[in-house]
């Protein structure tokens, strides 16, 4: 069952948060930040990012339950013979920073039980957004505070948003939704991404519902169809979300790849749509580790979730990232 996420008693040895600055707290919601990596948004949302193996499993799927907030898997393929990366980030509700250091530790412990990670400091995660942007300059957060400057103009492209497609420099891409999932397998969907040969970026969100939440959700599901729903076991569920974005050196070839990608995600039961006037906000999640926050959470069967993972529930659906 996945833990509380009450409030925790503070450490005593709190650090102390420098703030990000206003151009960046109105342009990026980024209200303050620990160095070494943590970072604090409005609607007291905190965000550490994690470098991780670039083989993963489904076992990821089965652990979110342990954990106090919301796991999100990034992974980055560049076109051919492009670089591969893959970061785990973690999201957590919290009222103070010690509270936060607290639930981050708890779940940072739990997530090392199972695969070797590396916590990255602020300065890291914001050079390797920028790079997700195609730009190679490194980010020095001693020199934007000194210098006031709005980080998203300085690590974020400039992109032009249309209804269902971007353009950034001399780019273009397109950001998908998945709104249904399928009821089981659905590896090949996820596979065929890596072999599409354009940069792609896939961001897998996980929370897990514990007792209390999976009990209230299955009431307005009964109130709803009029029906009753059979008991479940604790922790069969999960809160899912799912996002793509897709870069390319032209129009026509985002067209040619969306029309690959909602192929094969019919096929394997995905229902796939573009994010109709949500392009940019999509690309900017993606691309940035969940620090522009964009999703839209399903309740799917944590068994299922294993299985386009390619986890216990599904060996043969293991993949590489």
């Amino acid at each position: 069952m996945r833990k509380s996420a009450g409030k925790r008693a503070g450490t005593g040895n709190m650090k102390r948060l420098i703030p990000a600055g206003k151009k960046t707290l109105h342009s990026m919601g980024l209200v303050s930040f620990d160095p070494e990596g943590m970072f604090c948004f409005e609607t007291n949302r905190w965000l550490m990012v994690y470098e991780a193996p670039k083989e993963m499993s489904g076992t990821l799927a089965g652990i979110s339950p342990k954990l106090c907030g919301r796991l999100r898997i990034t992974m980055h393929w560049g076109d051919l013979g492009g670089r591969e990366t893959c970061h785990l980030s973690l999201m957590e509700n919290a009222e103070d920073p010690a509270e936060a250091e607290s639930l981050f530790a708890e779940d940072e412990a739990v997530l090392l039980s199972m695969c070797v990670i590396r916590r990255m400091s602020v300065d890291e995660v914001m050079t390797e957004t920028t790079a997700n942007f195609h730009n190679k300059t490194r980010f020095s957060y001693a020199s934007a505070v000194r210098g006031r400057k709005d980080w998203e103009k300085e690590c974020f492209a400039a992109v032009k948003e249309e209804t269902d497609y971007f353009v950034s420099g001399r780019n273009y891409g397109e950001s998908f939704l998945i709104l249904s999932y399928p009821s089981k397998g659905g590896a090949e969907f996820i596979s065929t991404l890596r072999k599409l040969g354009c940069e792609i970026f896939l961001g897998i969100d996980l929370y897990a519902l514990n007792g209390e939440e999976q009990a209230d959700f299955d009431r307005t599901l009964e109130k709803h169809y009029n029906r009753r729903i059979p008991a479940r076991e604790a922790g069969e569920n999960v809160n899912l979300s799912m996002g793509i974005a897709v870069v390319c050196d032209s129009l026509d070839a985002v067209r040619i790849v969306e029309q690959t990608l909602s192929a094969v995600a019919a096929r394997n039961g995905f229902l796939l749509t573009p994010a109709y006037g949500m392009q940019k906000k999509y690309y900017y999640s993606l691309a940035s580790f969940g620090m522009e926050d964009a999703k839209i959470m399903r309740n799917t069967d944590a068994g299922t979730v294993m299985q386009m993972l390619g986890g216990e529930a599904y060996e043969d659906a293991a993949f590489e990232v």
